[in-house]
Parts: C-alpha cells; sequence; structure tokens
C-alpha cells in the first residue's frame, strides 16, 4: 500500500524551490516545476505548478514503444493554519494531461487527447475533543473528466466521460499506554457521471462506520481487531441501460494476534474478510 500525502506549508517558515530537468536514451522527457510558501491569513500558504512532456520510449532492446507520449501540466495552492483547538488545512488542484497513448489490443491507436481532474479539500485535525485523544474531519469536491480517441480503419472515434466526486470522513482516536481505539464513520459518492453514447446519468454512493482496536496484553503478546459495514446503491438514468438501482450492504472485519517469539523476532497470525463491489463504471 502507498500513501502519498502533499507536503504542508509551515507558518513561519517561507520558502521557495524549483526544479527543471531532461532525460535522454530509453525515453526523452523533460519537466519543470516551481513552488513557493509564504505566511498569510494567519497561516501558511503553498502554490506550486509544474509542466512535464515526454516522446515515445524506447524498450530493452532499443526498439520504439509506439503512442507511449504524453504532456501534462498542473497547479495547486493549500493553506494551514494552527489554533488552540488544533489545525485547518484546505487545499485546490487541477491538472491537465493531453494526448496521452494508450494499450491497444489490435492495431487500432488508441490515445487520450483530453484529460482533465479539479478537488478541492478540507481538513480539521482536534485535540483532545471530549474523552477522545484526538479527531478528525475530512472532505473533498471534484470534478474528473477523460476524452478517448480510438483510431479504426481510417476513422477516429471519441467517447467522452465526465463525472463529480465527493467524500466526508469523521474519524476519532482514543490511545492509552498499552492500547489504542479507532472509529469514525465515512461518505463517498461520485455522481453526474456522463458518457457520450452509453450514460445519461448514473451514481454511486458508500456511507461506511468502523472501528478498531489494538492492544498490548501481555509483554510479548499483542491483539487487534476491528470490522466495519458499509451500504453502497447505485443508480442510472436513461441512456443505453435505461433505469435501474442496486443497493448492497457487506460487513468485514479483521483479528490478529501478534507474539515475541525471540529477541528481535515476532510472528503473526491473521484472519481477515473483505468484499468488492463493482465501480460505477462497472
Amino acid at each position: 500500500v502507498v500513501h502519498m500525502r502533499w507536503r504542508d506549508p509551515i507558518p513561519g517558515s517561507p520558502s521557495s524551490r524549483y526544479d527543471a530537468w531532461m532525460s535522454f536514451g530509453g525515453t526523452t522527457e523533460r519537466s519543470a516545476a516551481a513552488e513557493v510558501s509564504f505566511d498569510a491569513f494567519g497561516g501558511a500558504m503553498l502554490g506550486s505548478v509544474h509542466a512535464r512532456t515526454a516522446g515515445d520510449a524506447q524498450d530493452g532492446a532499443g526498439e520504439t514503444i509506439e503512442n507511449s507520449q504524453y504532456r501534462d501540466r498542473g497547479a495547486l495552492l493549500r493553506f494551514v493554519r494552527d489554533a488552540s483547538w488544533g489545525r485547518f488545512r484546505a487545499g485546490l488542484m487541477t491538472s491537465i494531461a493531453r494526448d496521452a497513448g494508450a494499450p491497444s489490443s489490435d492495431a487500432g491507436r488508441t490515445f487520450y487527447p483530453d484529460e482533465r481532474a479539479t478537488l478541492a479539500t478540507f481538513a480539521a485535525d482536534l485535540q483532545s475533543p471530549g474523552r477522545w485523544t484526538a479527531a478528525s474531519v475530512r472532505g473533498s469536491l471534484g470534478s474528473y473528466s477523460l476524452t478517448t480517441s480510438r483510431e479504426r480503419a481510417g476513422t477516429v472515434e471519441s467517447t467522452a466521460v465526465k463525472a463529480r466526486d465527493a467524500s466526508l470522513r469523521l474519524s476519532g482516536e482514543k490511545a492509552g499506554a498499552r492500547s489504542r481505539l479507532a472509529a469514525g464513520v465515512d461518505f463517498v459518492s461520485r455522481f453526474d457521471l456522463r458518457a457520450s453514447g452509453s450514460i445519461d446519468d448514473a451514481s454511486r454512493t458508500d456511507l461506511g462506520a468502523y472501528a478498531s482496536w489494538e492492544g498490548r496484553v501481555a509483554p510479548s503478546l499483542q491483539f487487534a481487531f476491528g470490522g466495519s459495514g458499509d451500504r453502497v446503491d447505485a443508480r442510472n438514468r436513461g441512456g443505453h441501460f435505461g433505469d435501474r438501482s442496486t443497493g448492497d450492504f457487506a460487513l468485514s472485519g479483521h483479528a490478529a494476534a501478534t507474539a515475541g517469539l525471540l529477541r528481535g523476532v515476532t510472528a503473526t497470525l491473521q484472519i481477515a474478510s473483505g468484499f468488492r463491489e463493482p465501480m460505477l463504471s462497472d
């Protein structure tokens, strides 16, 4: 699992950075980026821009990998402000990719002439709220669009997909000397999904709740338990598939025990269950 998070600006520590590079050989790429952070509105703000372009790459034998080119650009703004109750974050990013090549199962060429995304985020990290050690609120709202073009028999067929996304998550943590409890609820939705020639209006919502506990019951023995429940609803109106809707509820969980066998050596036994809900595009 790879978890990436944008770097936050630090109040009272303005800075600036830039980057420019070019590569040759198996691939020819060029990139440039700039970033600046400064104090503003009682906190700190960070802004960055970037642009990249690449031609067709080469495989290990030096043969050109046709249709592997791309170019993109983007911008980002982030704001952070500390208060007596915790920290507030807000961000806005936009990214545009043009003429990105895509794999194809036949001799025809497939590429993405236009792909773009915009996302606004906010977060509040609360310190010691009530009986909890920490709590947080996180949300996002964005839009996404992708145009796919396929060259077939001298003609170009293009389809466009557009959608909006929203999410909200509330979580809390209670930590002690030998144990930790975490719980929360989250809501994720993709809506206003439209695809030329097939989908007029589709949406999907996922509402879930979770809780987990881990604790050390002996100097060399630790237990962990957790569970979650999700309600997923999908709806389609009109288009090629007509009016239809589905709804499912699923439970998942895990239990684990970790024992210290020797100095510096541990063994873990874990039992877990999960589920897969088809994506809205499925």
